[in-house]
């Protein structure tokens, strides 16, 4: 009989799925698994939506009958618990530490792994980084606008710059836990990379571009990407294709400068990602990345 499949829970907007996708695939090729996405969580989350299905992703969404007796409840302490199930669950240690698949322990044998969490460190998945990059393309060819970004985009020194608003602005409850990455971090990161670069241009990237095109000035030539809102894969493709970046206390950011393959690359990422001090600030950002 073969192994029990690894389910990773898929909750949270493209960027989290994307660190949940790579955490689980890492653990399903470690132990020779199949990998599938739990995705029952998006039939109640109205802001958000399941959006893997537009990458060549090595995965698909759990079935009824996949796992014999597999059901979940919540415990009235509201944990999620397995019921009658061959699932093992297994709950992200954060910020505590990074285990590497498969760590004796984590998993076992028996039943199929389940995995709740965010798993924000690329630890969890830098073994097969190469696997993972190519697994992240999108199935869809570029067209239209963005297939003339594109080659704007690949014709210089294109750097992808992200400023993250939304909730982290109108939320205060996310705004505590996140904090907001403020003018005066984009200003100095945009000094210090002009610094090394040495015809910079900007596209820049929002989930609140008008806000951001009012305000922020780069000092140099300026794409301001604002058609895809409703195709996030689609700004994040644009993203990776540039050859450096400044990225927002983001998840979404975070991937669209991990993506980027250009050997040189200059990453910036805010000193602070969470204004909640949890203790998780050491493992979200590579160290090779410039923090300011």
């Amino acid at each position: 009989m073969s192994a029990a499949p690894v389910i990773v829970r898929m909750m949270g907007g493209l960027g989290n799925q994307l660190f949940q996708y790579a955490a689980g695939r890492t653990l399903a090729l470690a132990t020779g698994r199949e990998l599938l996405l739990d995705t029952s969580a998006y039939r109640e989350d109205r802001l958000r939506a399941y959006q893997l299905d537009r990458f060549a992703i090595a995965a698909r969404p759990l079935r009824r009958g996949d796992v014999p007796f597999f059901r979940l409840r919540r415990s009235r302490l509201g944990a999620i618990l397995p019921r009658r199930s061959r699932v093992e669950i297994v709950r992200e240690a954060f910020p505590a530490r990074v285990p590497v698949w498969p760590e004796r322990g984590v998993v076992s044998d028996a039943g199929a792994p389940y995995l709740i969490g965010y798993w924000q460190s690329e630890r969890y998945f830098a073994a097969l980084a190469d696997t993972i990059r190519q697994e992240l393309r999108l199935k869809a060819a570029p067209r239209g606008v963005n297939a003339r970004v594109l080659d704007e985009i690949a014709s210089g020194d294109a750097v992808a710059l992200h400023v993250r608003r939304g909730d982290y602005v109108s939320n205060p409850a996310a705004t505590a836990y996140h904090g907001l990455c403020g003018l005066e971090y984009y200003n100095a990161a945009i000094r210090r990379l002009s610094g090394k670069v040495s015809r910079p241009h900007f596209f820049v990237f929002s989930d609140d571009l008008d806000w951001v095109r009012a305000n922020l000035d780069t000092g140099h030539s300026t794409t301001w990407v604002g058609h895809n809102a409703d195709t996030p894969w689609e700004d994040l493709r644009l993203m990776a294709a540039c050859r450096h970046f400044i990225v927002a206390n983001s998840s979404f950011s975070w991937w669209g400068a991990w993506l980027g393959e250009w050997a040189w690359k200059q990453v910036i990422a805010p000193a602070r990602w969470f204004q909640a001090d949890h203790g998780g600030e050491g493992e979200i950002v590579p160290s090779e990345w410039l923090r300011m």
